[in-house]
């Protein structure tokens, strides 16, 4: 429903919402008036004041600038940039609450987009629980940006600022990622860190390599992968082997028989 200028929020404007159902991009979904809007920080059934940050014709996005009724599930972040840089979307909230917004986020989209009913279906859809329990240094491949004076950071959510870190909870700590931000780096470039489940560490700046191998070695159900560090791949350290494991639980493979791959990032 498009709404005509009179009727639309505005940038700026702070208004007080209850926050309905997540939706995809880390958002929850508010109404106001008739207009649909996209909250970040949020969490369903709170009560918050929000701050509009963005219009258009149909939809407006907004941060939770107060929580005046929290969700049982709201915790305090671990990370002290959550909230400012736009890598992670569900810090305020326990792991176990994370999980079942994911669930409800695939349900959703498979039913708005697909016109498929997957409980309708019979499908019980459960996000189940992978180590870290914690929600933390699970992430093996990490990209930074530069921001103007020389350090590593995040863009922030819907912006091109850099938001400046001096580390990274999610990141495997393998990757020393406190170490990277004391660097000075150019301004243009673009960083990228990976680390192999052997625990060799690559770091590539804008596409060239400037320390460790140029080919990682993963290991996956007894097989070693040579992997360039820049290639799709897994970002959960347990993800591959979590992968494959379910997978071959379903197939029933034969000795004989040959599997095959396809399409899958690294061929």
């Amino acid at each position: 429903m498009e709404l005509n200028a009179q009727e639309r929020l505005k940038i700026g404007e702070v208004i007080q919402v209850e926050i309905g159902p997540v939706a995809h991009g880390g958002h929850f979904v508010a109404r106001h008036n008739n207009q649909v809007i996209f909250v970040r920080h949020g969490i369903t059934g709170e009560i918050a004041k929000i701050k509009i940050t963005a219009v258009n014709s149909k939809i407006a996005h907004a941060d939770v600038i107060e929580v005046i009724t929290p969700a049982p599930t709201r915790v305090i972040p671990p990370c002290s940039y959550a909230g400012k840089c736009g890598g992670c979307d569900f810090q305020h909230v326990q792991v176990d609450q994370q999980r079942e917004f994911k669930r409800n986020i695939i349900l959703e989209q498979f039913l708005r987009i697909g016109k498929i009913d997957l409980l309708q279906m019979g499908f019980d859809l459960k996000v189940e629980a992978v180590e870290p329990a914690d929600g933390l240094h699970w992430r093996t491949r990490m990209e930074f940006a530069v921001s103007n004076g020389g350090r590593i950071g995040f863009y922030g959510a819907r912006s091109n600022d850099v938001v400046e870190i001096n580390d990274c909870l999610i990141a495997d700590s393998r990757m020393n990622v406190a170490e990277l931000a004391n660097r000075t780096w150019k301004s243009d470039a673009r960083v990228e860190v990976a680390v192999s489940s052997t625990s060799e560490v690559s770091v590539v700046r804008s596409g060239r390599s400037i320390s460790g191998p140029t080919q990682l070695i993963e290991q996956v159900g007894g097989n070693s992968l040579k992997i360039s560090p820049s290639a799709f791949w897994q970002s959960h350290k347990l993800a591959p082997t979590t992968l494959v494991k379910a997978v071959i639980s379903k197939l029933e493979i034969k000795k004989s028989d040959h599997i095959c791959d396809l399409y899958s990032g690294v061929g």
